[in-house]
C-alpha cells in the first residue's frame, strides 16, 4: 500500500503594484484648491505619461473620470510618475499650476529657471544655472522658454535643464523688458517705441515677436491713445479677455492693450506695492515681490490696483516670472514603495469659452494651438449669408455651440491630428447643412444626445470618425447599422462609448459577438459583420450585448456556457465584477443578468434557458 504524500511547491512571488487615485473638478471659485464648492468633471482622460512626451500613448495606465469626477490608475511602478489629464471639451486645466521665474545661484554667479508652486509656496530649481538674468520670461505650449534683455534689445531662448541661453536676435526697435504669450494662438507679444526719423516716439505700440529671428510686426497701424508709459517688466496675456495687461513701474499704473493695439488705463497701485513680474492663470493675475527680505506671492487686481498676499515662498527669486498656461502640466507624484499604498492627486479645471470674433485670424481658417476650446456661432464665421467654415490645426478638443438655426452650409474640419469634437444632437436638425470631417487621425465625436440617436440618419454628414461617445444626462438609445459605420469611418471600424444606462440597437447587417476587446485595461464588446467592426463600451461589460446566455460568444448556448460561470465562481467566489482584477478583466460573458456581479443566479439563468429549449 502506497501512502499518498502531497508535495508542496512554492508559488511564484507576485508583485502588487501601487495605485494612483484622485478627482477631477471644476474649480468654481478659482482658489486652486479642491473644496466642496467644486463640481465634478466627467470623462476627463487621466494617464501616467511614462515617456513624458505630453501625449497619451497606447499602453500607458489610464482611466476616465466618473460621474463623481473620480479616477483610478492601477499597476503603477514605484518612483516618480508624471500624471496628466486631458479635459473634456469646453474645459481647460488650471491646476496643477506652477509658474516659473529666474533664480540666482550664488555658487556659480549665474541664473537658473525655478518652478513656483502657487499653493504651497515651494520653489524648485529646474536645472543648472547657466546664464545672466533675463526679463519678460515666457513658456510656450511646446515647452520652450524665451526672455528679453532690454539693455541691448535682444531675444534669448533658455534651456531649462542646462540653463544655457541662446541668442535669437536683436530687435529692430527699442523694446520694453517684458513679453506676453498667448497660448491659444501661440503668439508672443511685446511693446516697443517704433523709430520715427531716428527718434523713439512717446507711445508704446504692441508688436508680435518672431521667435526665430526677433523680428517685430505691429499688430496694426493704430497709434495708441495713451502715452507716457515709462518702463515695464510686468506683462501678461489675459487669454480669457484676449488682451495684454501690463504694470508701468514708472507710474505704478496698470494698462491693457487689445489685439488691435489700442490701450486703456486700469488701476493705480500704492507706490509701495510695485512689482516687476506678472502672470495670468486663467482666473487671476499673480506676481511675486520682496517683503521684508522674503519673496512673497500676491494676487494682483489690475483694475482695482490692489495686491492680496497668497503665500510666502521658501526661496528668494529675481524679478522675472513666466507667463504660461497650466494645461497639460503634469502632477509629479512619488509612487510609494512598498506598493500596497495609493497615492492621491487631484486636477482642477475651468470652463473655457472663446468668442470667435475676438480671435485675430481669418474666419475661414482658424489655426488654434489650444487643447480645449469652445466656438460660438453667434459670432460671425465666414459669409453670414452663404457658408461658415473653420479648421483647427493640431490635436484639439472643440466644443461647437450652434446658438440658432440656419440653412447655411457649416463645414467643420479638424485636420490630421487626433481630435475631439463636441456638439448637441439638435445641431444636426437646426443646421441641416452641417457637415463634419475629423480627418485621418484617431478622432472622436462627443454627442449630447436625445432619447434616440439614429446614426444612419446623419451618417452621410460625417466622415473621419473613429469614436462616438454619448454625453449628457439623457438616457439614450443609439441606433447603428452596417452602412452607417462604413460611411463615417475610413477604417470601417467604430468605437462607441455609452453611459451606464444607455442602450445599443443594431440595424441592418448580420451582427455577431466576437468576444471581448481589451483596451487600456477596459473591456469593450467586439461586434462585427462581414464588412465592419464595432467596439462598444457600455455599463455592462461582462454581459453579452447580443445574446446574454452565450457566455463564450461562440454563437450558440450550450452547457459549456454554464460551466464557464461555475468555474469562475469556484476560482474567485461570488463578488462584484471589477476590471482591476486580472481574472475578471479577461473573463468571458459571465454576467448573464447584467448586474455587474458574479453570482449563482448567472448560472441558474443559463440552466433554465437550456431546460426550456
Amino acid at each position: 500500500m502506497h501512502r499518498f504524500r502531497p508535495s508542496l511547491e512554492p508559488l511564484e512571488q507576485r508583485r502588487v503594484l501601487a495605485s494612483i487615485a484622485g478627482t477631477v473638478s471644476i474649480d468654481l471659485d478659482g482658489n486652486h484648491h479642491r473644496d466642496d464648492t467644486d463640481a465634478p468633471v466627467v470623462g476627463a482622460l487621466v494617464w501616467v505619461d511614462q515617456n513624458r512626451n505630453g501625449r497619451f500613448d497606447v499602453g500607458e495606465p489610464s482611466d476616465y473620470s466618473d460621474r463623481n469626477g473620480d479616477y483610478l490608475l492601477n499597476d503603477i511602478a514605484p518612483g516618480e510618475a508624471w500624471v496628466r489629464a486631458a479635459m473634456p471639451v469646453g474645459l481647460i486645466q488650471t491646476f496643477p499650476y506652477e509658474h516659473v521665474a529666474m533664480q540666482y545661484d550664488s555658487a556659480t554667479d549665474n541664473f537658473r529657471l525655478a518652478r513656483i508652486d502657487s499653493v504651497t509656496g515651494e520653489v524648485t530649481g529646474l536645472g543648472d544655472a547657466g546664464g545672466s538674468n533675463r526679463f519678460g520670461l515666457i513658456k510656450t505650449v511646446d515647452g520652450e522658454y524665451y526672455a528679453t534683455d532690454f539693455r541691448d534689445d535682444t531675444l534669448h531662448k533658455i534651456d531649462p535643464l542646462t540653463g544655457q541661453q541662446t541668442l535669437i536676435g536683436t530687435f529692430d526697435q527699442q523694446v520694453v523688458a517684458g513679453l506676453a504669450y498667448d497660448p491659444l494662438m501661440d503668439e508672443i507679444y511685446t511693446l516697443a517705441r517704433p523709430n520715427d526719423d531716428g527718434d523713439p516716439v512717446a507711445a508704446l505700440r504692441l508688436f508680435k515677436v518672431d521667435r526665430t529671428s526677433a523680428a517685430l510686426t505691429p499688430v496694426s497701424d493704430i497709434q495708441p491713445s495713451i502715452d507716457g508709459i515709462e518702463f515695464t517688466t510686468s506683462m501678461a496675456f489675459d487669454w480669457v479677455n484676449r488682451q495684454v495687461v501690463l504694470f508701468d513701474n514708472g507710474t505704478d499704473t496698470a494698462y491693457a492693450y487689445d489685439l488691435q493695439g489700442e490701450i486703456r488705463q486700469l488701476g493705480t497701485f500704492a507706490p509701495q506695492d510695485g512689482f516687476f513680474n506678472l502672470v495670468f492663470d486663467g482666473f487671476r493675475f499673480l506676481a511675486h515681490r520682496t517683503v521684508q527680505g522674503n519673496s512673497v506671492l500676491f494676487e494682483v487686481d489690475p483694475v482695482a490696483g490692489t495686491l492680496t498676499q497668497l503665500v510666502s515662498l521658501n526661496a528668494p527669486l529675481n524679478v522675472n516670472s513666466a507667463d504660461r498656461l497650466a494645461t497639460n502640466e503634469p502632477q509629479r507624484v512619488a509612487v510609494p514603495d512598498p506598493q500596497s499604498e495609493t497615492a492621491a492627486i487631484d486636477f482642477l479645471a475651468t470652463k473655457l469659452v472663446i468668442d470667435s470674433a475676438q480671435l485675430n485670424v481669418q474666419s475661414d481658417q482658424m489655426h488654434l494651438v489650444v487643447p480645449s476650446m469652445q466656438l460660438d456661432t453667434s459670432s460671425s464665421l465666414g459669409d453670414a449669408s452663404t457658408e461658415a467654415r473653420f479648421c483647427v490645426a493640431g490635436a484639439s478638443h472643440v466644443d461647437l455651440q450652434l446658438s440658432d438655426t440656419s440653412t447655411r452650409s457649416m463645414q467643420v474640419a479638424l485636420g490630421d491630428d487626433p481630435d475631439r469634437l463636441s456638439l448637441r444632437q439638435t445641431a444636426f436638425a437646426d443646421w441641416p447643412q452641417l457637415n463634419i470631417d475629423l480627418g485621418p487621425g484617431h478622432d472622436g465625436l462627443l454627442i449630447d444626445a436625445a432619447e434616440t440617436l439614429s446614426l444612419p440618419g446623419i451618417a452621410n454628414r460625417l466622415s473621419g470618425i473613429d469614436e462616438i461617445q454619448l454625453v449628457g444626462p439623457q438616457v439614450t438609445t443609439i441606433e447603428i447599422d452596417e452602412s452607417a459605420v462604413a460611411a463615417i469611418s475610413d477604417a470601417q471600424a467604430l468605437t462607441v462609448r455609452l453611459g451606464a444606462e444607455d442602450h445599443l440597437q443594431l440595424g441592418d447587417g448580420q451582427w455577431a459577438a466576437r468576444g471581448i476587446e481589451l483596451r487600456d485595461n477596459q473591456r469593450l464588446h467586439a461586434i462585427a459583420t462581414d464588412q465592419v467592426m464595432l467596439s462598444v463600451r457600455n455599463g455592462t461589460p461582462w454581459h453579452n450585448p447580443l445574446e446574454r446566455f452565450d457566455v463564450n460568444s461562440d454563437g450558440s448556448i450550450t452547457p459549456l456556457d454554464a460551466l464557464l460561470i461555475i468555474n469562475m465562481i469556484n476560482r474567485t467566489s461570488p463578488s462584484a465584477l471589477d476590471e482591476s482584477v486580472s481574472e475578471f478583466l479577461t473573463a468571458p460573458y459571465i454576467d448573464t443578468n447584467g448586474d455587474n456581479a458574479l453570482s449563482p443566479i448567472d448560472v441558474l439563468l443559463v440552466v433554465n434557458h437550456l431546460n426550456r429549449t
